[in-house]
């Protein structure tokens, strides 16, 4: 008899044992957006959740100001609450708000079971804070936000705060090549922006000849100040035979929309924001597509950059740094400085030109950037932390 109990009590310690190392890990994202509102970030934290959701539960711990929201299902969303909005345009109120809304995410998450803690930025506040959980953790740098900061002595600070906290993450996880450059002592991994299949597919199938009579130029993404847009609210009002597009918002719309009213400009369209599939109307009515960013931001590719590519429409970019080299690498592509009256040329030399859509381009994308297939890797990732 006590043979049998023994043996009994041996098996059921090993499957117990078994159960336990079987069990569904817990990765918890913390997400310092709200979650309701579509953006960049917001698209990498879902292919991130695509690619893992069928091996992993995964929480999110974020904010909304949709209660319905729903972003994927059998995802654990955490709430927490915070109703006010952050300020752009004054560093260090931002600055304060980003750290109060960091320090609620993190308690937050300290509340939850979890295996994993992926923190995704830009707010670099959740860098130093999230380096104080004590979990296997991975933190997803999008931008190298600190060093967009214009005073000297702010701006090194901040870069030695951001470094050292950097020590106390399992893996580090950059966008492009310069930011693993950058960071090349803490051996980060990189997992490309790019774009979501679904809507690679609808935009590769975009067909050329579907060009207004009218030259169309159009912008689609964030109306900021690392864009300064107005350069092309001058050039509409320049080049009166043209039709210039600014689709989205941000911290300078209002100051376009005065200026657009002031001079009376009746060839730039101004609606703010579109849903993503009110988009495609834009894309495929435009000649050529116009991206912009401030020289202060060389380390950043705009997401929307994988969009307009996989158009394989033409593209003008203004701007130096990384964005610029990671566009040499396709065609069809206007490189351009910041002055009116060379924006102005380039756009009389082309404006009565035939494009022809860019398969390179779009097969580039393809192969290289769809984020899906990219988000592969943070399996590969988690795999080496266990």
């Amino acid at each position: 008899f006590l043979f049998i109990f023994y043996f009994l009590q041996k098996k059921l310690y090993y499957a117990k044992k078994d159960n336990d190392s079987m069990k569904q890990k817990i990765i918890t994202f913390i997400f310092s957006y709200d979650i309701s509102k579509t953006t960049a970030a917001k698209n990498r934290l879902v292919s991130y959740i695509k690619v893992i959701k069928n091996q992993y539960i995964v929480n999110i711990v974020t904010y909304t100001s949709d209660d319905t929201i729903k972003v994927l299902e059998g995802i654990n969303l955490y709430f927490i609450d915070y109703k006010k909005e952050i300020k752009k345009n004054n560093f260090f109120k931002r600055a304060i708000e980003e750290i109060l809304l960091s320090r609620k995410l993190i308690k937050k998450s300290n509340e939850i079971s979890s295996d994993f803690i992926i923190i995704t930025t830009p707010s670099m506040f959740l860098i130093p804070l999230g380096s104080l959980i004590y979990r296997k953790k991975i933190i997803d740098i999008r931008d190298l936000v600190w060093e967009y900061l214009d005073n000297k002595i702010i701006k090194k600070f901040f870069k030695f705060i951001m470094l050292f906290s950097l020590n106390f993450y399992n893996k580090i996880i950059v966008t492009n090549l310069y930011e693993k450059q950058y960071l090349n002592k803490f051996k980060p991994e990189i997992i490309y922006n790019g774009i979501s299949k679904e809507q690679f597919e609808i935009l590769s199938y975009i067909n050329s000849k579907k060009y207004k009579k009218r030259f169309t130029l159009t912008y689609i993404g964030n109306i900021g100040i690392a864009q300064n847009l107005l350069i092309l609210c001058k050039l509409a009002k320049s080049l009166p035979e043209i039709q210039v597009n600014i689709i989205g918002e941000g911290a300078e719309y209002d100051k376009l929309k005065e200026y657009i009213q002031k001079h009376n400009i009746t060839n730039v369209y101004l609606p703010g924001s579109k849903d993503w599939l009110q988009l495609i109307t834009f894309y495929e009515t435009s000649s050529v597509l116009f991206a912009k960013l401030d020289k202060s931001f060389k380390s950043a590719v705009p997401s929307k950059l994988y969009e307009y590519l996989s158009t394989g429409l033409p593209i003008i970019y203004v701007g130096e740094g990384y964005a610029k080299d990671f566009l040499k690498q396709f065609e069809n592509i206007y490189f351009v400085n910041d002055k009116l009256e060379h924006l102005v040329k380039l756009i009389e030399s082309i404006k009565d030109k035939e494009f022809k859509v860019s398969k390179n381009n779009v097969n580039i994308i393809k192969k290289n950037y769809i984020r899906e297939d990219n988000a592969k890797k943070l399996l590969k990732i988690l795999e080496g932390m266990q």
